[in-house]
């Protein structure tokens, strides 16, 4: 014990004070440490070896790290170096642990050094040399780290031959190959080092692996399903699914005796049919079906031998948590169709003999649990084909993604992927519902249900639309009728989820009558346990978030809280409530009081924040037992909030400190270093522990933060900035991405409070922080999603902090704002000026690109690249394409906000100029040249102008300015990027930047290059007439296009003629004596494919008829152009225009409904423009009256007659 004292005391001191000593004690010491190699410590006290070699490894960890010298270990402490060598050579326990202490440093640039200690280390493992298992272990945990730190970017050749397969031996071979029961102990102990080591090696050089993985995935599979210890097995199966994470696509690519990932799977069922004699005992079955407790307090007490009840749970959870892990990393083509024929032919066992299968039902719906997000992912690749169904007949349509085959309006419509999911969704709900309802064991009903409400989790909100009809009646009997407390726990879940996806108009009145009392019947009586009345309040409060605000919705809110209202008050009143149900008690009254109106709420709304904040919030009177259910609390009081308003201001400053405080969450993660543990020697950073619970409290609280702010709206002012100093950084640092995302989202909110107060510093200052962590963030960010979200909330922060929402109802708030006159320019002379934000696009931009560049290569020089990977890759290329446009918005909001000052700031001293020029060149990719076009389009819509503090802006930029900044002709790179033959949606960007030149600059700007422009925009007009068929009954939708591309293609069309018509309006003199222009524009109209240029076209029209400027040769296809417009209306245009009602991607939508808010509708524009031209030219418009088809004359007659009954 003294030498151990001695050696752990010389350790913590000897490298803080190495540099105070002499060189000549420096010498003794280091010759006294490399004595101990040589000499094996007395037998008893091999710890103090250990500890004195721990001693010598942090000390050459310390002269390598001050060296100047290169050559890692060699250069510094070379005596240390070849003495390692030795004492490994001499299977000396002190040498062997001193080499794997010293395995980071042993690069240099021959290699020697690491190849003699690798070599030496081989030679021991194998069953001639073996001494005993101590010294197996020790060996085969130093070569594992030998192999780990490999990769050295000094060292280029492979490892010796055989270091794998010695490796190997020595980790599962030779503690296997012992069959001594007095050495179980021993044998497990070797196994567990073994296995570590090999974990290690699949992790950092799963490339060393290659020529071994068949057999060592066998092997591990093998262990792992036949040793029967928890320990043991769980690292045999961390090998294969670190292998499969991290090299996934050597993992599909090799094979044994049968497919890797077949292995994999295999293993995991064989683990999830686990089960213990006492569960299927008379007292197991019977507490079953009475207890409320979780199923393993009832069987562990059963189960004598405590060894066997960490088995007994942990090999079942170890295969759930392998096969969800293996799902992920391999892909689901390559893990669905074997679990799927696995869990087919589980469910086949179980219901054929269920008294003795039932344990294979279990395992074959915890199986589902962990695969349904993988059928999502399969449906979404059009690959379903490759998994058939469980139980339907129908089998899934081999279907692809890829372009649709030509069809007609009229002919039916391929699979399409919503009908797949559908079918999909269907055949696991018909599954899950036949054990739920009928099977005889309650464990297996439980698990049914709980994989159905985990699909309905992981495939939102698809299989609760397609299958609610038939699972709310079976939740709601089964929550009525099932014996089992823990099944109709399951039941309520099922519920919960399915409710959590559904909106009032997809559940039907008969079924809204069958909830409630289902859930009346668990929650009013007091009997009811308190598990099945947790849940069951969870569910209502779903149901009343689905209820929503309308009116409808008000009056069925009001019937359930006058149902529930008591029982839940009881249950918030009393302190007796089990804390878990008194705080979903407060959270559902909260949900169904909001629902039911403030007027009937608000009452009992301002009693329960009062006893909310004191309960829970304050700290002189909350209860530590109740911190778990803080979470809940602060849900309610977010939606108290939204239901007081301003008379919730009070409460702000108790609530919003704990909330701030939780979103923070400083100890989200602990930082732990043990100073006597092994590894600490030389491991380079510290042991990561994550609290779990922290990181969702934290998620939440970020989340409650925005809600809260979006409730109080500017009365929320006040709060802003403390609320955005501590938020912000949480942008950035957080570990968990869910928590970096709702932290991203909240800011946009927060700086929308500070500019609704009207106080320009206020929120100059709030952008300042704002868009300062959002900066941050998108600097370090490295996850595809969160990038993401930080580029969406940059763009809203920018557009929302500096808008001026002076005048404008809270209600109304449109996705972004039109112009300069609508905003303070807020950022300049900020440290996040327009400047800085552009320079911080730019960077992202460029590393995207890099990203991009990075996946080619790879694609073209990995030997494991697959189907699966390539699949992968086009799910990132997917993420960086909607980046790269999230990027145009954001340059789109700062030219929007700032004008002139923001051009200059994008163009001037960026590499922005020669990006936009290279990115138009035909040699570019569709999606770098649709972005340069939207860009260009930007610059011209918003970036000729110079805002001011006033109000008013003026012209400042002209088209040669903006040439001279750019260092190229603006309008040429745009017919570059139009011109050339390719994407629809690349063309449409381009012809939509032509179109806004010309509004912005006129007719005189475009001069020089008019005739190109003219010829591109009528090519894509002409020959495509949107006439509407004679007597077509049916209404403008999606079907009037033939396929994706056609609607494509139509969008094109629409860009072009409302780009037409800013040219022939700009100047319409020189356009009156050829009437090409005109006569092409008109017979197009009316647009139908995208919504804001419809209806610009279509008032577009009226005006040149009030105005005269048509040419009188034209006025028969400018009355027919009425007709047609009219009869689009009359059937189901979109917002009031000609547009169909297809769902945009682009902001166009939201824009076109607030410029509708305004402008008189276009029936009234119509009838004016009609009796304009009938009183000006009545004879002509008689001639062409008579001359229109049939349907067209029936239209006008209709809107003759709306225009005199009005």
């Amino acid at each position: 014990a003294v030498r151990i004292l001695c050696a752990v005391l010389l350790r913590r001191h000897l490298v803080r004070g190495w540099m105070k000593l002499s060189s000549t004690a420096q010498s003794i010491v280091m010759e006294t440490l490399l004595g101990t190699l040589k000499l094996q410590p007395p037998k008893g006290i091999e710890a103090s070896g250990t500890k004195l070699g721990e001693c010598t490894a942090a000390l050459a960890a310390f002269l390598i790290e001050s060296s100047d010298e290169e050559g890692g270990l060699l250069g510094a402490w070379p005596e240390l170096a070849w003495a390692a060598v030795e004492a490994a050579e001499a299977k000396k326990s002190v040498g062997l642990d001193l080499v794997y202490r010293l395995a980071p440093h042993l690069d240099e640039p021959s290699g020697s050094l690491r190849t003699g200690i690798a070599e030496a280390l081989r030679n021991q493992l194998n069953m001639n040399s073996i001494v005993d298992m101590d010294k197996a272990r020790r060996a085969t945990r130093a070569l594992g780290a030998v192999l780990k730190y490999w990769d050295s970017p000094n060292i280029y050749q492979d490892p010796p031959p055989g270091c794998i397969e010695a490796l190997i031996f020595g980790a599962i071979d030779f503690p296997c190959s012992i069959n001594l029961p007095e050495k179980n102990h021993e044998i497990e102990v070797v196994l567990r080092s073994g296995l570590e080591a090999l974990i290690e090696v699949a992790e950092w050089r799963p490339e060393t692996l290659r020529s071994v993985a068949s057999s060592l995935v066998e092997r591990c599979t093998h262990l792992a399903v036949s040793c029967g210890r928890r320990d043991v097995a769980g690292l045999s199966l961390e090998v294969v699914a670190t292998f499969a994470e991290v090299a996934p696509g050597m993992f599909r690519k090799s094979q044994g005796s049968k497919p890797l990932p077949i292995l994999g799977v295999e293993a995991c069922l064989h683990l999830l049919c686990q089960t213990h004699d006492a569960e299927r005992t008379p007292e197991m079955c019977q507490a079953w079906l009475q207890t409320e407790t979780d199923d393993r307090d009832e069987s562990a007490a059963l189960i004598a031998d405590d060894d066997e009840k960490e088995s007994y749970f942990a090999l079942r959870d170890l295969g759930a948590e392998v096969l969800d892990r293996l799902c992920r990393a391999l892909g689901p083509k390559a893990t669905l169709p074997v679990a799927a024929d696995g869990v087919r032919q589980l469910i086949a066992t179980a219901s054929s003999d269920p008294a003795n299968s039932w344990p294979q039902g279990r395992a074959a719906f915890t199986a589902l649990i962990q695969m349904a997000e993988s059928f999502w992912d399969l449906e979404l690749q059009g690959a379903g084909d490759v998994v058939p169904f469980f139980v339907r007949k129908a089998q899934p349509k081999k279907t692809s993604l890829s372009k649709k085959k030509k069809k007609t309006k009229k002919r039916n419509n391929p699979q399409s992927l919503d009908s797949r999911i559908s079918e999909r969704a269907l055949d696991i709900t018909e599954t899950c519902l036949a054990f739920a309802a009928r099977y005889p064991i309650a464990q297996v009903r439980r698990e049914a249900m709980d994989a159905l409400a985990q699909s309905a989790t992981d495939m939102s909100p698809a299989l609760a639309q397609a299958c609610h009809a038939i699972v709310l009646p079976t939740a709601c009997e089964i929550l009525r009728n099932e014996v089992s407390p823990r099944c109709k726990v399951a039941a309520a879940r099922v519920l919960l989820t399915f409710l959590d996806d559904l909106g009032l108009k997809q559940i039907s009145v008969d079924h809204l009558q069958t909830i409630a009392q289902a859930l009346s019947d668990a929650i009013v009586p007091a009997s009811s346990p308190h598990c099945v009345r947790g849940v069951a309040v969870m569910a209502l409060a779903a149901l009343a978030s689905a209820i929503g605000d309308s009116s409808e919705g008000n009056e069925i809110a009001r019937t359930l809280y006058s149902v529930f209202g008591a029982t839940l008050k009881k249950l918030v009143a009393s302190r007796q409530t089990e804390s878990a149900l008194r705080a979903r008690s407060l959270e559902c009254l909260a949900l169904l009081g909001s629902a039911a109106g403030v007027h009937l709420f608000r009452s009992d709304a301002t009693e329960l924040a009062q006893l909310v904040t004191k309960e829970y919030l304050d700290d002189n009177h909350r209860r530590p037992e109740d911190d778990a259910e803080r979470p809940a609390a602060m849900r309610c009081v977010v939606r108290l909030a939204k239901t007081l308003g301003a008379d919730f201001e009070p409460f702000l400053h108790t609530v919003l400190p704990a909330l701030l405080s939780s979103a923070e969450a400083p100890k989200t993660a602990l930082y732990e270093e043990d100073e006597d543990d092994d590894i600490s020697a030389f491991d380079q950073g510290n042991e990561v522990v994550v609290r779990t619970e922290a990181l969702e409290e934290q998620e939440m609280a970020c989340q409650l933060v925005r809600l809260l702010a979006e409730a109080l709206a500017d009365g929320f002012g006040p709060y802003v900035e403390q609320s955005l100093v501590r938020i912000g950084p949480v942008c950035s640092n957080s570990v968990a991405e869910e928590v970096r995302i709702r932290a991203v989202t909240a800011v946009p909110q927060l700086v929308k409070c500070a500019a609704l107060t009207g106080d320009q510093a206020k929120s100059q200052r709030a952008c300042a922080i704002g868009i300062g962590a959002l900066l941050t963030a998108l600097e370090t960010e490295d996850d595809n999603e969160t990038r993401l979200a930080i580029l969406q909330a940059l763009r809203h922060t920018i557009e929302d902090g500096t808008r001026i929402w002076i005048g404008i109802p809270l209600n109304h708030d449109p996705l972004r704002v039109e112009s300069t006159l609508e905003c303070f320019p807020l950022l300049i002379n900020t440290s996040v000026n327009p400047a800085i934000i552009s320079n911080a696009l730019l960077a992202t931009e460029r590393a995207m690109i890099q990203r991009r560049a990075i996946r080619l290569a790879e694609a073209a020089i990995d030997v494991d690249y697959d189907e699966e990977r390539e699949l992968q890759d086009k799910a990132s290329s997917r993420f960086e394409v909607q980046g790269h446009f999230l990027i145009a918005d954001a340059l789109g909001s700062l030219l929007r906000t700032h004008g002139a000052i923001a051009l200059c700031a994008i163009l001037e001293e960026s590499g922005w100029p020669s990006r936009l020029r290279d990115m138009a060149q035909p040699a570019c990719i569709e999606d770098d040249r649709c972005f340069a076009a939207y860009v260009l389009a930007d610059l011209f819509d918003y970036g000729l102008y110079m805002p001011s503090d006033n109000g008013q802006h003026q012209r400042k930029v002209s088209i040669a300015d903006l040439a001279v900044i750019l260092r190229a002709e603006p309008l040429e790179l745009l017919l570059l990027v139009a011109e050339s033959q390719g994407s629809a949606g690349r063309r449409q960007a381009a012809i939509f930047g032509l179109g806004r030149a010309a509004l912005r600059c006129g007719f005189e700007a475009l001069a020089h290059c008019l005739p190109r422009i003219l010829t591109l925009l009528i090519n894509n007009l002409r020959g495509k007439s949107t006439r509407l068929e004679e007597n077509d009954e049916e209404q403008v939708d999606d079907d009037d296009f033939e396929d994706d591309d056609d609607y494509d293609n139509s969008t094109v069309a629409d860009n072009a003629a409302s780009a037409l018509y800013y040219i022939i309006r700009a100047h319409p003199a020189s356009l009156k004596e050829d009437c090409t222009a005109w006569n092409i524009w008109l017979d197009y109209l009316p647009l139908l494919a995208d919504a804001e240029e419809a209806d610009v076209c279509a008032r577009g029209l009226c005006s040149a008829i009030l105005e005269q400027a048509i040419p009188q040769t034209l006025i028969p296809q400018a009355v027919a152009a009425i007709a047609r417009i009219h009869i689009a209306l009359e059937q189901g245009g979109y917002c009031g225009t000609t547009a169909t009602d297809r769902p945009s991607a682009t902001s166009s939508d939201n824009r076109l409904k607030r410029s509708q808010a305004v402008k008189p509708p276009l029936i009234t524009n119509l009838t004016t423009a009609i009796q304009a031209l009938q009183t000006r030219q009545p004879h002509e418009v008689q001639l062409a009256f008579t001359q229109l088809p049939n349907h067209l004359q029936a239209t006008l007659h209709r809107l003759s007659s709306s225009s005199e009954g009005s």
